[in-house]
């Protein structure tokens, strides 16, 4: 071996020994600082101006620029290309996939790729790419740029990169494991955290109604036959409020544990949120009057039509409801409020009450966040209200809106997709085509048979709007009977009934020797119906969803036909 091979091979062995204890030595946290300084040491050796650190991330299917070092005078890429895609290196991961390395010794010579113009753009003139593993696992690769001359390079330069690359993969991993464990550490203690939190809440409001409870049960026991009828009642008054007040508690923490767990299931139909929420109106009255506030309704004067779970809703009602006649003074009002919004349904409640500061705004939403009472004398409740509120919402896919100011008032508006049945009305230009039908002298009357309620009120506005009188019934044997007492111009007919079928009501219609109208309306419409309903004799088949241009056009060809 002659001078020249010693100190080439001394070089290289230095080199190596320097890398792998810097590595080793690292410190986590301090990663950045020790690649950087590695990355020196290797560019250096290897007579380039640029060495780089690439990671990549499989589910963005892209490739990031992590680290960088550069020889003085050379320009940094880091901030110019923070990411190259995946795809675009697909050649390069096909070769380190295979553990081998890309040796590119003349970049302009290159056939023409979105990569190319990656690398001609930093005036690279040849590099050497290596990949990082950890186990089977590809995490990247580290780059050698030439870019003031052409560079090759030999075996032992070949040898000594591509130990250091390991070691750099490495390093990368452990920092990598390191700071997962680190998160599910926090994780966990955050977790840990919530649940001692749940647990001192829990144990306050529990203690607090049974407090009252066990306290007036006790009072009861002592001072039977010592003090009269009316104070017992009072103690036991004491009493049902806190085991209420426990019930409502014990039913929030379920409802908000099956929501967390994904476990809650809505039953869910076609409901008219105006009707939903003017009945749950009703239910305050009394509290209403009690607190000596006024109602504002505004409840529009048209269904409004959500695909929803009426229980659920009534719930989301209630908590609101509550809230504003609990925290809006006496001989103030209170505000309902529901109306259409685009394809979207919109449900207001609001107050005049005390208002949320601004810095509460984003947690009232969370489990047992309550606004600081500015009123000892308001009665407390379980911090789950809102919580509980927010979820069904969002369950519903709504969204639900918070404005207040302190002192003014309170305004919660809560957003829905309109019900499917809501947009199959009428519109404007069918009605006005349309209603001269029934109304060239008498209005024509129509019974419209169909067990499922929502679509007889579908039915029955729609056809109101054109100018129809219009009944409904829910089975076929109230049809028969109907019909035998009043006379209709025209029969709608759901052919899926409990009881007797719309077939066997057609069937029994024209025995009676009834000859007047009628239309089979179902939603199968396939062609076994079809072809029964045509041998029976049906005047038409109309499918659901109705669409009511077509059902008034059939409607208007029967009963000209009839005249």
């Amino acid at each position: 071996m002659d001078r020249g091979d010693f100190e080439s091979l001394n070089e290289f062995y230095s080199v190596a020994t320097e890398v792998s204890l810097l590595l080793a030595k690292n410190k986590l946290g301090q990663l950045g600082e020790t690649i950087n300084e590695v990355l020196g040491i290797l560019g250096r050796y290897a007579q380039v101006e640029r060495v780089y650190v690439f990671t990549f991330n499989y589910e963005e299917g892209l490739s990031y620029y992590d680290f960088e070092w550069c020889a003085e005078g050379t320009e940094p890429q880091i901030d110019l290309v923070p990411s190259v895609s995946i795809e675009d290196l697909r050649e390069w991961v096909d070769h380190f996939e295979r553990g081998d390395r890309v040796y590119l010794p003349s970049i302009p010579d290159m056939e023409d790729s979105p990569l190319k113009e990656i690398l001609d753009s930093q005036a690279i003139k040849s590099l050497i790419v290596y990949p990082m593993f950890h186990g089977e696992d590809l995490l990247g690769f580290v780059g050698f740029d030439a870019v003031k001359e052409f560079r090759s390079w030999g075996e032992r330069d070949f040898a000594l990169l591509k130990i250091a690359c390991e070691t750099i993969g490495t390093t990368l991993s452990r920092e990598k494991y390191h700071n997962e464990l680190v998160q599910a550490k926090e994780a966990a203690e955050k977790a840990n955290a919530c649940k001692s939190e749940f647990l001192a809440n829990m144990s306050h409001e529990l203690r607090s109604p049974l407090n009252s409870v066990i306290g007036f049960s006790e009072l009861i026991d002592f001072e039977l036959g010592k003090v009269d009828e009316e104070k017992i009642r009072e103690y036991a008054g004491f009493i049902r409020t806190g085991g209420k007040h426990l019930l409502g508690l014990v039913n929030d923490i379920l409802d908000l544990a099956r929501i967390e767990a994904g476990k809650m299931q809505l039953d869910k139909q076609i409901l008219d949120l105006r009707e939903l929420v003017e009945l749950a109106a009703g239910t305050f009255k009394l509290a209403i009057e009690e607190k000596k506030l006024t109602l504002v309704a505004d409840y529009g004067d048209k269904p409004l039509y959500v695909e929803a779970d009426g229980k659920r809703l009534r719930q989301v009602i209630h908590n609101l409801m509550s809230n504003a006649i609990k925290f809006t003074g006496s001989g103030k009002r209170i505000g309902m409020e529901v109306n259409a919004k685009g394809k979207a349904v919109c449900m207001t409640i609001w107050d005049e009450g005390r208002g949320i500061p601004d810095e509460w705004k984003g947690r009232i939403f969370e489990p047992f966040e309550q606004v600081s009472p500015f009123d000892a004398e308001l009665e407390s409740g379980s911090g789950l209200g809102l919580a509980i509120v927010n979820r069904i919402v969002t369950l519903h896919e709504g969204e639900i809106e918070l404005r207040s100011e302190v002192g003014k008032g309170t305004k919660f508006t809560i957003t829905m997709p309109m019900g499917q049945i809501a947009s199959e009305l009428p519109d404007e230009d069918v009605v006005n085509s349309r209603s001269v039908l029934a109304s060239d002298g008498e209005r024509k009357r129509v019974l419209y048979v169909d067990d499922i309620e929502p679509n007889r009120r579908l039915l029955s506005c729609g056809l109101s709007i054109c100018n129809y009188i219009v009944d409904t019934v829910e089975t076929g044997e109230k049809a028969l009977e109907r019909i035998g007492a009043e006379k209709y111009d025209i029969v709608l007919l759901d052919l899926k009934l409990p009881g007797i079928s719309g077939f066997e009501v057609f069937q029994a219609l024209r025995e009676r020797g009834y000859t007047q109208p009628v239309i089979a309306v179902t939603a199968s419409l396939t062609d076994e119906i079809r072809k029964e309903a045509k041998s029976l004799g049906f005047d038409d088949l109309q499918g659901k969803p109705v669409d009511f241009k077509k059902l008034l056009d059939s409607m208007g060809n029967c009963l000209s036909s009839a005249c």
